[in-house]
């Protein structure tokens, strides 16, 4: 090949990989994108020590996973590029991270913390308040770095929709929301409002921390009542901070719970409390809530399996677990880049981890 065309050739790849680089990175919340929803995943902080690879790892696995059940959703990583707004060096991605990002189809878009108090509150978990700037999508699902997809979750974006909410959500056992799975309406005022709520927060005031007095018990998981005051985990986090927003200012909130005695129920919260009648069949095909019931009132199908606690599939390699083994298939495409397997795992041989992320396709 004339070196003259084996030059252009290399231009082309890399104008083509600059083109699809500029595409995938997001500089302006609310432009771009290629699907009408987006399921989104915080990542971070980007720190030089990197301890953030293995849940961008994970990310990637996720966004894999829901192509292989069918989803035609875009996936947005968002990167917290700071721990809170303190001075602090950070990182950006590696180029190879940015390349198994491009080949994962995933969008990403580097963040700093939002409100004006620089608050990322526990584990970070205000920076998902920026996923309501990216108007670009109807409807985004807001997942934890740590699941793992085991159906198509795209049915459940029309759950807002059906029941006309601004935000759909699943409580804890010892909080009124857990954010492991939120799904949400993106909207810039609504954006405005929750960082106004968020830069009033007061610690000290156990009553009222956002300025609203609980009037009637929140629900834990099971639909049971809860108390009736701000003592719950995560009270001053990013979950009691959505629920006090979307329950109390916004009037705009259901809560997805479930029961051995009174199966799925949702709870709909605009000028008062209700039981919504009528549930769509969505929640039973892949219940997206932490703690579904078993036996009779057992819904159909789960939406994904949720890696709790300091137990992960990267910590430590644990072959020998199904769920592991179906995360390490996913991260590494079913085998095909068995690389991401050896940069979490150097010391486990490659036959090893080929079969582990083999062994169950």
């Amino acid at each position: 090949m004339p070196a003259r065309r084996a030059k252009a050739m290399l231009y082309a790849l890399a104008a083509a990989c600059a083109r699809r680089i500029s595409a995938q990175r997001i500089t302006q919340p609310g432009v771009g994108g290629s699907s009408q929803n987006a399921y989104f995943v915080m990542v971070g902080p980007l720190e030089p020590q990197r301890a953030y690879h293995p849940w961008l790892v994970s990310a990637v696995s996720m966004a894999n996973t829901l192509r292989d059940h069918g989803s035609t959703s875009d996936f947005v990583v968002l990167l917290a590029t700071k721990r809170d707004g303190r001075p602090r060096e950070t990182v950006p991605l590696l180029e190879e991270e940015e390349a198994t990002l491009l080949k994962s189809k995933c969008r990403w878009r580097y963040a700093t913390p939002p409100g004006q108090r620089h608050l990322a509150g526990y584990h970070m978990g205000h920076y998902k308040l920026l996923a309501w700037q990216h108007i670009e999508y109807k409807a985004i699902q807001l997942l934890d770095a740590d699941l793992l997809p085991v159906n198509n979750l795209d049915p459940l974006f029309s759950l807002t929709q059906a029941f006309d909410t601004e935000v759909v959500a699943c409580p804890g056992k010892v909080a009124p929301l857990n954010a492991g799975w939120v799904l949400i309406r993106p909207s810039l005022t609504t954006y405005e409002g929750l960082l106004k709520t968020l830069d009033i927060m007061k610690r000290t005031n156990r009553d009222a921390p956002y300025g609203h007095v609980m009037t009637t018990p929140w629900r834990a998981a099971t639909g049971a009542a809860g108390g009736s005051d701000w003592r719950f985990f995560d009270v001053f986090g990013n979950q009691g901070h959505m629920y006090d927003y979307f329950r109390f200012e916004a009037k705009s909130l259901s809560v997805i719970t479930q029961s051995t005695q009174n199966g799925t129920r949702v709870f709909s919260y605009k000028d008062e409390e209700r039981i919504v009648d009528e549930l769509p069949s969505v929640l039973d095909a892949a219940f997206p809530c932490p703690f579904p019931v078993r036996g009779k009132r057992a819904p159909s199908g789960l939406a994904y399996h949720h890696f709790t606690g300091s137990r992960k599939p990267w910590r430590p390699f644990t072959p020998s677990n199904a769920k592991y083994r179906a995360w390490y298939a996913a991260a590494s495409r079913r085998g095909a880049d068995l690389g991401i397997l050896e940069g979490l795992f150097p010391s486990v041989p490659l036959e090893v981890l080929r079969d582990a992320a083999t062994r169950s396709l």
